[in-house]
């Protein structure tokens, strides 16, 4: 009887996980149908429900990379030049699928249709080392005729997991043979950091980008010495002959574009290095004090206090930055930003006081910049917590990119941040998608850095869609 009792439980079994099957491949046919609709919302939504099912998605590959040249928007707002596409959550889905997606994307690399390569690239750069195979097609495909194609090309090729050595000389090569006009020299230099994490191979090739004739190359060699940090020491004599530039690049908010001087870049870099930069404070005392740009004197005010913070002048580069962070100039948001590169103790107290000061901006900007700030100091932010937990509970409605860094800032933070994991956990039921992706990360890196947590709260892990 027991006998009996156990097969027919064992037959029961098989039965609910067949028909569970069955309804998930009719859930994916469904929805692969729904790609096919005339409605960009419509597809748009058929998308993103096919990454919530994941690997399990495997039979809509195809359909998935039809829909990679979709530019379809979700919503019926006229103007949509950064909004998300149907090719976007397309391309989600695909990673959540993860490899059974590689070879199918690398056939799409060599599609007659220029977008399904660009998206292809893209793909193959977020699936990461799993798509590690696809290297020597993403190599084929570094001349593709298409400028947009190239860059997300070199952006794939450095994060798929191949050695520096193997990847670095391929990109140099084509550094050096591009036209001296083509934008594709600045995305090599700015992928270097990926590409050579420790610097050795790339730090050189760097210092030579600083002396390009192209403001845009110099600015990008500048920006990835920056996240190099003390590693860029090699370049510093050559960042401080460039103080002086009066070189500009390009930039855009929006659809606008804009250009910005190059020197602010190089202070970064050399911001970056700290005090192995030395040399370069007479030069950056002059810019602090006479610069007719003020996001130089912000950055170099920054600068003077990572290099030399117990100088005079480190002293006036803080007061200044306090003035402008609590001034109404209309730098507030750089000023944040420069105190999180500083991220000492003093810096961290006045980013706390401005995140409490009331924002009756309309977007909230500011304060989101504030917040930004403190997660990129991350853990000695810690005092921070009790105040980005209240700017979680923000309800005004287009404040949400306060909410989102706030939450980010958390995660980054770490341990510190465990009391916050409830109000993380209503966060990661928001209608907002990306909120509740970026909740859920950041409950997730609380847990992994607080010692003898559980791996999970009831909660999923999802990656986020932030590009």
């Amino acid at each position: 009887m027991v006998r009996m009792s156990g097969s027919c439980c064992l037959f029961f079994c098989i039965c609910f996980i067949a028909s569970t099957t069955d309804a998930l491949a009719d859930d994916v046919n469904k929805l692969v149908a729904l790609l096919q609709s005339d409605k960009p919302e419509v597809r748009y939504d058929a998308a993103c429900s096919l990454k919530k099912i994941g690997a399990k998605a495997e039979p809509a590959i195809k359909p998935l990379i039809a829909a990679l040249n979709d530019s379809g928007a979700p919503t019926e707002f006229d103007i949509q030049y950064f909004g998300p596409r149907v090719r976007d959550a397309a391309s989600d889905a695909l990673v959540r699928i993860g490899r059974a997606a590689v070879p199918a994307l690398i056939e799409a690399l060599s599609h007659k249709n220029k977008s399904t390569r660009e998206m292809a690239a893209r793909t193959l750069g977020e699936l990461g080392p799993l798509a590690k195979n696809s290297f020597a097609a993403l190599t084929r495909t570094l001349d593709d005729p298409e400028h947009w194609v190239q860059m997300n090309v070199v952006r794939a090729m450095v994060k798929v997991g191949v050695e520096p050595k193997v990847v670095v000389p391929i990109l140099e090569k084509k550094f050096y043979r591009s036209q001296k006009t083509d934008f594709i020299r600045a995305e090599i230099l700015e992928s270097f950091y990926a590409a050579d994490p420790q610097g050795t191979l790339v730090i050189p090739i760097l210092v030579e980008g600083l002396k390009d004739s192209n403001g845009d190359v110099m600015a990008a060699a500048a920006r990835t010495l920056e996240k190099f940090g003390p590693k860029g020491l090699l370049a510093v004599n050559e960042l401080t002959k460039a103080l002086p530039t009066t070189k500009v690049r390009w930039d855009s908010y929006a659809d606008v574009g804009f250009t910005v001087p190059v020197r602010i870049d190089v202070v970064r870099a050399l911001a970056g290095i700290g005090p192995d930069a030395v040399v370069a404070v007479p030069s950056l005392i002059r810019l602090m004090e006479k610069d007719k740009n003020e996001r130089t004197r912000i950055w170099s005010s920054a600068a003077l206090v990572r290099i030399t913070p117990d100088k005079p002048s480190a002293k006036r580069g803080f007061t200044l930055l306090l003035q402008i962070l609590q001034g109404k100039q209309g730098y507030q948001e750089e000023a944040a930003e420069a105190l999180g590169t500083i991220g000492n103790e003093a810096a961290i107290k006045a980013l706390i006081d401005a995140l409490q000061v009331p924002d009756e901006s309309e977007f909230g900007s500011f304060r989101q910049a504030v917040a930004s700030a403190l997660g990129e100091i991350g853990p000695p932010a810690k005092a921070a917590v009790p105040a980005l937990r209240a700017v979680l509970l923000e309800k005004r409605e287009w404040h949400f990119g306060v909410r989102r860094e706030s939450a980010i800032a958390l995660g980054k933070i770490g341990a510190a941040s465990k009391p916050a994991i409830p109000d993380l956990i209503s966060l990661s039921n928001s209608d907002d998608e990306y909120l509740r992706d970026v909740a859920a990360e950041a409950i997730e890196k609380i847990k992994k850095q607080s010692d003898g947590s559980d791996a999970s709260d009831g909660v999923e892990s999802k990656p986020s869609n932030k590009k």
